[in-house]
């Protein structure tokens, strides 16, 4: 086999993998990815989509044999073409597995952002980790978050509203907030309001504080 063809049939064997990682990839939050980070995730993606597959096509192919029930998997062209440089490329099979990596992506990106690996790994005390790539995401995802004061230590100002939206993991910490009241931070006095505000700062130039939620008797 030549390199570039071989290239060709892996390229076309998982491109489910490829399709999928880029859905996984933009309805996740998660640190910059390296090439090879890339490539993997791909890899297994592909293998996950054609295993999904190659489970539909047998349940839809189960044959009866002694009163048996015998799954068919013998039209899945996937492992075949892998390991078999003769055995042409499925088309109609890439494409097939190609729209199920859609469901595929967002079956995955709703486990990923829920963090079921990690809820499932702290009950069985295998991990103390939460899941969330930072303390910031995770201090603003708790379900608990509604009011919030934000302190901008350089400016010496300090600003109490609702939080409305948040970035992921950029370098500066991007908030935006609803009913907004801004205070100078020295002497508590009233500044001025606004209905939204963005806010961006450094990492070391803001903090966070939350109100202790006091259940009604």
């Amino acid at each position: 086999m030549e390199l570039s063809e071989l290239t060709i049939r892996l390229l076309l064997l998982f491109f489910p993998g490829i399709i999928c990682h880029l859905i996984v990839d933009a309805l996740t939050v998660h640190r910059t990815r390296r090439l090879d980070h890339i490539i993997l995730h791909s890899f297994v993606y592909g293998v996950v989509c054609y295993l999904v597959y190659a489970v539909c096509y047998s349940l839809c192919h189960i044959r009866i044999e002694n009163g048996i029930l015998i799954p068919s998997p013998d039209g899945v062209a996937f492992l075949r073409t892998l390991t078999d440089e003769h055995t042409p490329v499925s088309i109609a099979e890439v494409l097939v597995v190609s729209a199920l990596s859609f469901l595929v992506a967002f079956l995955l990106s709703y486990a990923i952002n829920h963090h079921w690996i990690y809820h499932i790994a702290k009950k069985l005390r295998v991990t103390r980790r939460f899941g969330q790539p930072n303390v910031w995401l995770f201090a603003l995802e708790s379900k608990e978050v509604r009011w919030a004061t934000v302190r901008d230590i350089k400016n010496c100002v300090m600003f109490q509203g609702y939080v409305r939206a948040y970035s992921d993991i950029e370098p500066e910490r991007e908030i935006l907030l609803t009913q907004v009241i801004a205070y100078n931070e020295k002497t508590a006095q009233k500044l001025y309001e606004a209905d939204v505000m963005y806010l961006a700062r450094k990492r070391d130039d803001i903090t966070i504080e939350f109100p202790v939620l006091q259940e009604s008797a």
